[in-house]
């Protein structure tokens, strides 16, 4: 007697039972193989995944599972889809339930087979897995060591940049060193260099200067003495003779004793003037007096030792020419000032003006040797605003002159 489709086990009836037919066995193949193809798939899938996300080892081993699914697959025989899809096609139409009862051994013994190859299929995929784990865990390994590695390297560059770096800031170091020596060395030569010219010139010109003063004493009666040092140079006492010529004084005042004094002797003596020469130095006082003598000037120079004594000028303490050797001293035309010498103290020049004042004519001259110095124009400053004085004959020479009215 036929069976219909809805009597067979899917529909209330249990697999293998009389009234199921045989093409429920077929469908069951087909849901297994479908399930499989899937796993396939996911697989294919995951391998895909692995590969673009640059997982070498997942890759790898997807494709490994998926070709072990696709073996399963073959093994289950394609030709057994064919039939199963005849047997479909069978199993639709009404069986009757002596040929059902008749196939339930094939059923079971299908259905065994199929429960054999799943659990084949299950413990192939637990050993995939386990061997995808075993790969994952070596992978990872691999690339911590791999990270460990990259991160000992770069440690290892920046060491030898930094060090690289040192030895560029030391070479830096030392090319500048090495240019600050030659700039330093270049602006020694450059001084030397300007300080050469300087000389020469200024040799030149105290040279020219000698030469004109060879025509103001042309019979000297000795040797003159030398001009330069600490003595009065050619320029300042060619200068000097200009303003001695100029005003031709009736009285001179000179403060410092030396070269000066001869040059000045015999000018004096042509002039008919007098000369009081102080100096605070017995021994250099004495050498200036062998030398007049020498040249028979004692008639008209007037050589006096003063020793220096504190004095207080302005507020200010100095040690200056003491006073008594100026007590009987009439008016002065020309004041010479050459002493004290700088050592003394500060502005050490400055107290001749103001002690002096009593005694300088209404016409007088001032003269201040070594004028370039800071400190005697300090002093030159301080006389033209504390006095009737004017600047002349500015340089001229070493010597600051300074003059009452239309003296010069």
């Amino acid at each position: 007697m036929d069976v219909p489709l809805r009597e067979c086990g899917w529909l209330g009836h249990g697999i293998g039972e009389p009234g199921c037919p045989q093409g429920l066995v077929t469908m069951a193949r087909w849901v297994l193989r479908f399930v499989l193809l899937a796993t396939a798939v996911g697989l294919f899938t995951l391998s895909v995944a692995a590969t673009v996300a640059g997982d070498v080892g997942v890759a790898v081993f997807t494709v490994v599972g998926v070709a072990i699914v696709g073996a399963v697959i073959w093994r289950m025989g394609w030709s057994k889809v064919r039939g199963a899809s005849r047997e479909w096609t069978a199993s639709s139409k009404p069986v009757d339930r002596g040929q059902a009862v008749g196939d339930r051994s094939d059923i079971h013994s299908t259905l065994e087979s199929l429960d054999a190859q799943v659990a084949e299929v299950l413990e192939q995929t637990v050993a995939l897995d386990s061997t995808i784990r075993r790969v994952q865990s070596s992978v990872r390994s691999e690339s911590q060591r791999n990270q460990e590695r990259i991160e000992q390297s770069e440690r290892k560059v920046v060491q030898r940049l930094r060090a690289h770096h040192r030895q560029l800031l030391e070479a830096e170091e030392e090319s500048s060193s090495r240019r600050d020596d030659s700039d330093a060395l270049r602006s020694v030569r450059q001084r030397i260099a300007r300080q050469m010219t300087q000389s020469s010139r200024d040799t030149v010109r105290q040279v020219e200067a000698l030469l004109r003063l060879s025509d103001v004493i042309k019979h000297p009666r000795a040797p003159l003495p030398s001009t330069g040092g600490f003595a009065i140079d050619a320029g300042a006492l060619l200068h000097l003779v200009h303003v001695v010529s100029s005003i031709k004084p009736k009285r001179i005042l000179e403060l410092g004793s030396g070269t000066s004094t001869i040059w000045l002797g015999y000018l004096c003596e042509e002039l008919g003037s007098d000369l009081i020469s102080v100096d605070h130095d017995e021994y250099y006082l004495e050498k200036t007096r062998a030398d007049v003598e020498r040249h028979g000037l004692s008639g008209s120079v007037d050589l006096r030792l003063a020793p220096l004594q504190a004095v207080e000028v302005a507020g200010d303490d100095f040690r200056w020419y003491s006073l008594s050797a100026f007590e009987d001293v009439g008016k002065i035309d020309l004041l010479i000032v050459d002493g004290p010498p700088e050592s003394t103290g500060d502005d050490a020049r400055y107290p001749a003006v103001p002690l002096l004042s009593r005694v300088l004519s209404e016409c007088a001259v001032v003269v201040l040797d070594d004028a370039h110095r800071d400190a005697e124009q300090r002093t030159l400053k301080r006389w033209a605003a504390e006095g009737p004085y004017r600047h002349v004959d500015a340089a001229v020479s070493r010597l600051g002159v300074l003059a009452k009215g239309e003296t010069l």
